[in-house]
Protein backbone atom coordinates (compact mmCIF):
# COMPACT_ATOMS: atom_id res chain seq x y z
CA UNK A 1 0.00 0.00 0.00
CA UNK A 2 2.81 2.68 0.79
CA UNK A 3 4.72 1.78 -2.33
CA UNK A 4 1.56 2.42 -4.60
CA UNK A 5 0.95 5.45 -2.32
CA UNK A 6 4.74 6.83 -3.25
CA UNK A 7 4.34 5.84 -6.64
CA UNK A 8 0.83 7.50 -7.11
CA UNK A 9 2.07 10.93 -5.75
CA UNK A 10 4.89 10.77 -8.15
CA UNK A 11 2.79 9.80 -11.24
CA UNK A 12 0.50 12.83 -10.21
CA UNK A 13 3.51 15.04 -11.00
CA UNK A 14 3.81 13.72 -14.65
CA UNK A 15 -0.03 13.85 -15.25
CA UNK A 16 -0.39 17.42 -13.95
CA UNK A 17 2.32 18.98 -16.48
CA UNK A 18 0.20 16.88 -18.92
CA UNK A 19 -3.21 18.46 -18.15
CA UNK A 20 -1.75 22.00 -17.74
CA UNK A 21 -0.33 22.05 -20.85
CA UNK A 22 -3.20 20.72 -22.57
CA UNK A 23 -5.50 22.90 -20.81
CA UNK A 24 -4.05 26.29 -21.12
CA UNK A 25 -7.43 27.97 -23.93
CA UNK A 26 -4.93 30.02 -25.44
CA UNK A 27 -2.81 28.40 -26.91
CA UNK A 28 -2.22 25.33 -28.12
CA UNK A 29 0.44 22.62 -28.12
CA UNK A 30 2.87 22.47 -31.43
CA UNK A 31 1.52 20.71 -33.94
CA UNK A 32 1.81 17.40 -34.53
CA UNK A 33 4.10 17.81 -37.68
CA UNK A 34 6.43 20.19 -35.94
CA UNK A 35 6.48 17.56 -32.46
CA UNK A 36 5.92 14.38 -33.30
CA UNK A 37 8.42 12.09 -31.54
CA UNK A 38 8.56 9.32 -34.02
CA UNK A 39 10.05 11.42 -36.65
CA UNK A 40 13.44 9.96 -36.23
CA UNK A 41 11.97 5.56 -36.13
CA UNK A 42 12.88 3.36 -38.26
CA UNK A 43 13.34 -0.89 -37.95
CA UNK A 44 14.88 -2.02 -35.37
CA UNK A 45 15.75 -4.95 -34.03
CA UNK A 46 14.42 -6.44 -30.41
CA UNK A 47 17.65 -6.91 -28.37
CA UNK A 48 19.70 -10.22 -27.71
CA UNK A 49 20.39 -9.83 -24.30
CA UNK A 50 19.05 -12.00 -21.53
CA UNK A 51 17.03 -9.65 -19.63
CA UNK A 52 15.49 -9.04 -22.72
CA UNK A 53 14.28 -12.54 -22.99
CA UNK A 54 12.48 -11.99 -19.69
CA UNK A 55 9.82 -9.52 -22.26
CA UNK A 56 7.31 -10.45 -25.04
CA UNK A 57 8.50 -9.37 -28.31
CA UNK A 58 6.06 -6.62 -29.66
CA UNK A 59 4.40 -6.93 -32.75
CA UNK A 60 5.91 -3.71 -34.55
CA UNK A 61 9.48 -3.54 -35.02
CA UNK A 62 9.76 0.27 -36.02
CA UNK A 63 10.43 2.49 -33.48
CA UNK A 64 13.94 3.94 -31.73
CA UNK A 65 16.38 2.03 -29.20
CA UNK A 66 16.98 5.15 -26.94
CA UNK A 67 19.70 3.02 -24.97
CA UNK A 68 20.64 -1.04 -24.67
CA UNK A 69 22.55 -2.58 -21.58
CA UNK A 70 23.06 -6.23 -19.86
CA UNK A 71 21.26 -4.48 -17.15
CA UNK A 72 17.89 -3.00 -19.36
CA UNK A 73 16.96 -0.74 -22.31
CA UNK A 74 15.03 1.84 -23.05
CA UNK A 75 12.50 1.32 -26.49
CA UNK A 76 10.20 3.46 -28.48
CA UNK A 77 7.53 1.24 -30.41
CA UNK A 78 5.70 2.68 -33.23
CA UNK A 79 2.91 1.93 -35.15
CA UNK A 80 1.39 0.80 -32.16
CA UNK A 81 -2.48 0.56 -31.31
CA UNK A 82 -4.21 0.83 -27.80
CA UNK A 83 -5.04 -2.67 -28.54
CA UNK A 84 -1.57 -3.47 -29.22
CA UNK A 85 -0.60 -1.92 -26.21
CA UNK A 86 -3.08 -3.42 -23.89
CA UNK A 87 -2.24 -6.99 -25.20
CA UNK A 88 1.40 -6.33 -24.69
CA UNK A 89 1.08 -5.34 -21.03
CA UNK A 90 -1.11 -8.43 -20.79
CA UNK A 91 1.21 -10.12 -22.40
CA UNK A 92 3.98 -8.73 -19.73
CA UNK A 93 1.14 -9.96 -17.01
CA UNK A 94 1.76 -13.74 -18.36
CA UNK A 95 5.51 -13.31 -17.96
CA UNK A 96 5.41 -12.85 -14.63
CA UNK A 97 5.41 -8.90 -14.08
CA UNK A 98 2.28 -8.72 -11.71
CA UNK A 99 4.16 -7.79 -8.61
CA UNK A 100 3.49 -4.05 -6.83
CA UNK A 101 1.82 -3.09 -10.01
CA UNK A 102 0.31 -0.40 -11.33
CA UNK A 103 -2.11 -0.44 -14.19
CA UNK A 104 -3.42 2.40 -15.97
CA UNK A 105 -4.77 3.51 -19.40
CA UNK A 106 -1.56 4.48 -20.91
CA UNK A 107 0.64 3.56 -18.32
CA UNK A 108 2.20 0.14 -16.77
CA UNK A 109 4.66 -0.49 -14.13
CA UNK A 110 5.47 -3.91 -12.11
CA UNK A 111 8.31 -6.22 -10.61
CA UNK A 112 8.48 -9.64 -11.54
CA UNK A 113 9.22 -12.14 -8.86
CA UNK A 114 13.04 -11.97 -8.76
CA UNK A 115 12.93 -8.14 -8.40
CA UNK A 116 13.21 -6.80 -12.34
CA UNK A 117 11.05 -3.68 -12.96
CA UNK A 118 9.34 -3.40 -16.24
CA UNK A 119 7.59 0.79 -17.29
CA UNK A 120 5.71 0.62 -20.02
CA UNK A 121 3.90 4.14 -21.17
CA UNK A 122 1.44 4.74 -24.29
CA UNK A 123 1.49 7.85 -26.20
CA UNK A 124 -2.41 7.68 -28.16
CA UNK A 125 -1.50 10.92 -30.27
CA UNK A 126 1.72 9.60 -31.59
CA UNK A 127 1.07 5.64 -31.70
CA UNK A 128 3.75 4.74 -30.30
CA UNK A 129 5.03 2.74 -26.30
CA UNK A 130 8.55 3.16 -24.37
CA UNK A 131 9.20 0.09 -23.06
CA UNK A 132 11.73 0.25 -19.73
CA UNK A 133 12.80 -2.72 -17.94
CA UNK A 134 15.48 -2.76 -15.79
CA UNK A 135 17.36 -5.35 -13.55
CA UNK A 136 16.74 -6.18 -9.91
CA UNK A 137 19.35 -4.54 -7.51
CA UNK A 138 21.41 -6.08 -6.05
CA UNK A 139 20.91 -6.98 -2.18
CA UNK A 140 23.68 -4.50 -0.84
CA UNK A 141 22.62 -5.82 3.05
CA UNK A 142 24.55 -9.20 1.64
CA UNK A 143 27.69 -7.13 0.96
CA UNK A 144 27.01 -5.37 4.39
CA UNK A 145 26.78 -8.04 6.49
CA UNK A 146 29.44 -10.40 4.76
CA UNK A 147 32.18 -11.23 8.07
CA UNK A 148 35.22 -10.30 7.31
CA UNK A 149 37.50 -13.41 8.33
CA UNK A 150 40.74 -13.17 9.47
CA UNK A 151 42.65 -16.10 9.67
CA UNK A 152 45.78 -14.80 10.93
CA UNK A 153 45.96 -15.36 14.99
CA UNK A 154 45.78 -12.32 16.89
CA UNK A 155 47.80 -11.55 20.07
CA UNK A 156 45.52 -14.37 22.47
CA UNK A 157 45.94 -16.87 20.00
CA UNK A 158 42.08 -16.18 18.21
CA UNK A 159 41.77 -16.44 14.85
CA UNK A 160 39.71 -13.81 14.49
CA UNK A 161 36.56 -15.32 13.00
CA UNK A 162 34.61 -14.11 16.11
CA UNK A 163 36.51 -11.10 16.60
CA UNK A 164 33.71 -8.68 15.25
CA UNK A 165 30.59 -10.99 15.13
CA UNK A 166 28.70 -8.46 17.52
CA UNK A 167 29.36 -5.61 14.87
CA UNK A 168 28.39 -7.53 11.92
CA UNK A 169 25.17 -8.83 13.62
CA UNK A 170 24.34 -5.07 14.46
CA UNK A 171 25.42 -4.13 10.44
CA UNK A 172 22.69 -7.06 9.74
CA UNK A 173 20.20 -5.24 11.59
CA UNK A 174 19.94 -2.01 10.06
CA UNK A 175 18.64 -0.67 6.97
CA UNK A 176 20.35 0.07 3.81
CA UNK A 177 18.99 3.21 3.64
CA UNK A 178 19.85 5.36 6.65
CA UNK A 179 17.57 8.49 7.70
CA UNK A 180 20.03 11.04 6.14
CA UNK A 181 18.85 9.56 2.59
CA UNK A 182 15.36 9.96 2.79
CA UNK A 183 15.59 13.34 3.17
CA UNK A 184 18.60 13.89 0.20
CA UNK A 185 15.75 12.18 -1.57
CA UNK A 186 13.09 14.99 -0.83
CA UNK A 187 15.81 17.54 -1.74
CA UNK A 188 17.23 16.29 -4.79
CA UNK A 189 13.29 15.70 -6.00
CA UNK A 190 12.22 18.91 -5.36
CA UNK A 191 15.34 20.01 -7.30
CA UNK A 192 13.73 17.70 -9.85
CA UNK A 193 10.42 19.33 -9.68
CA UNK A 194 11.63 22.57 -10.10
CA UNK A 195 13.03 21.20 -13.29
CA UNK A 196 9.22 20.55 -14.23
CA UNK A 197 7.97 23.72 -13.52
CA UNK A 198 10.79 25.49 -15.45
CA UNK A 199 9.68 23.47 -18.28
CA UNK A 200 5.53 24.35 -17.68
CA UNK A 201 6.86 27.68 -17.31
CA UNK A 202 8.34 27.58 -20.66
CA UNK A 203 5.66 25.96 -22.36
CA UNK A 204 3.33 29.01 -21.23
CA UNK A 205 5.77 31.73 -22.75
CA UNK A 206 6.70 29.65 -25.71
CA UNK A 207 3.76 27.24 -27.31
CA UNK A 208 5.88 26.46 -30.19
CA UNK A 209 9.07 25.54 -28.61
CA UNK A 210 9.64 22.13 -29.84
CA UNK A 211 12.84 21.46 -27.21
CA UNK A 212 10.05 21.31 -24.51
CA UNK A 213 8.58 17.60 -26.18
CA UNK A 214 11.88 15.78 -25.74
CA UNK A 215 12.60 17.60 -22.00
CA UNK A 216 9.03 15.76 -21.74
CA UNK A 217 10.15 12.60 -22.45
CA UNK A 218 13.12 12.52 -20.59
CA UNK A 219 11.90 13.43 -17.68
CA UNK A 220 9.45 10.44 -18.51
CA UNK A 221 11.92 8.17 -17.83
CA UNK A 222 13.56 9.90 -14.94
CA UNK A 223 10.06 9.47 -13.35
CA UNK A 224 10.71 5.56 -13.20
CA UNK A 225 13.75 6.19 -11.70
CA UNK A 226 12.56 8.11 -8.69
CA UNK A 227 10.06 5.59 -8.14
CA UNK A 228 12.66 3.16 -7.84
CA UNK A 229 14.68 5.56 -5.38
CA UNK A 230 11.32 5.72 -3.28
CA UNK A 231 11.33 2.24 -3.26
CA UNK A 232 14.56 2.42 -1.10
CA UNK A 233 13.43 4.85 0.84
CA UNK A 234 10.10 2.86 2.00
CA UNK A 235 12.58 0.25 3.41
CA UNK A 236 14.22 2.44 5.73
CA UNK A 237 10.72 4.37 6.94
CA UNK A 238 8.61 0.75 6.84
CA UNK A 239 8.78 0.71 10.76
CA UNK A 240 9.25 3.86 11.53
CA UNK A 241 5.80 5.77 11.09
CA UNK A 242 6.44 9.55 12.05
CA UNK A 243 9.85 9.46 9.70
CA UNK A 244 7.02 8.36 7.52
CA UNK A 245 4.34 10.80 8.03
CA UNK A 246 6.80 13.95 7.60
CA UNK A 247 8.23 12.29 4.04
CA UNK A 248 4.67 11.96 2.86
CA UNK A 249 3.77 15.31 4.14
CA UNK A 250 6.77 16.81 2.82
CA UNK A 251 6.34 14.61 -0.93
CA UNK A 252 3.03 16.22 -1.02
CA UNK A 253 3.89 19.61 -0.56
CA UNK A 254 6.56 19.44 -2.97
CA UNK A 255 4.38 17.71 -6.08
CA UNK A 256 1.56 20.45 -4.59
CA UNK A 257 4.14 22.94 -5.94
CA UNK A 258 2.89 22.56 -9.30
CA UNK A 259 -0.29 24.17 -8.30
CA UNK A 260 1.17 27.66 -7.47
CA UNK A 261 2.24 27.82 -11.32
Amino acid sequence: MMKKLITLLLSFTLVFVVVACGGNNTTSMPTPESRDPTSNFGEFRWPRSDIATLLPVPKSTFGEILWEQSYGFVIHVGETSKSDFINYIDECWDRGFTIDYTRGDTVYWADNIDGHHVNIWYDDEFNFMTIRIDAAKEDESESISEPTMDLQPDENGDNGENKDENEDEKDIEEPVVSSVDWKEFLRLYEEWMDKYIELLEKYNANPTDLTILNDYLEMMIELAEWAEMAEQVEVDLANDPNALKEYLETLTRIILKLSEV
